[in-house]
């Protein structure tokens, strides 16, 4: 669990462990990376499913926060892990001098980088699956305010 707060709002209903949040739009909303995890209700507002560990109840203002850095570590993968890839490609051919004598030896660099950046975004790929299967909810009910 993060320690900062990312946004507040009121509890509309909750089932079990989980609560519908009915978000306090800013003008963050527009530039807010995680956005997409955002509904819009059929009156206009946004609302977020989020995970109740404390048992916040109906009516509620809450703030929530995002699980485990969650955003970080999928940012790092689909951004950092593809950019490694095509990094450790170049530098692979780059640091062994292999050469074909019907390519150029930058030619080759960038077939050996693009080699590994498909490979890192399968693995990418892979890993955001195995993710998306175990993970609903990004955030949770950190605390409620008074």
């Amino acid at each position: 669990m993060s320690d900062i707060a990312v946004e507040a709002g009121v509890v509309i209903k909750t089932n079990g462990d989980r609560a519908l949040i009915q978000l306090m739009e800013n003008e963050v909303c527009e530039h807010c990376s995680t956005r997409i995890l955002c509904r819009p209700s059929s009156k206009g507002t946004k609302e977020m499913l989020v995970l109740n560990p404390i048992n916040a109840e109906i009516g509620q203002t809450v703030e929530i926060s995002e699980i485990g850095n969650l955003m970080l570590k999928l940012s790092l993968m689909q951004f950092g892990l593809p950019l490694l890839g095509l990094i450790l490609g170049i530098f692979s051919i780059y640091l062994s001098g292999y050469k074909v004598s019907f390519f150029s030896f930058e030619l080759l660099m960038m077939i050996a980088g693009l080699i590994g950046l498909t490979v890192a975004g399968g693995i990418t790929w892979l890993w955001s699956k195995y993710v998306a299967q175990r993970v609903d909810c990004v955030f949770e009910i950190s605390s409620i305010k008074s």
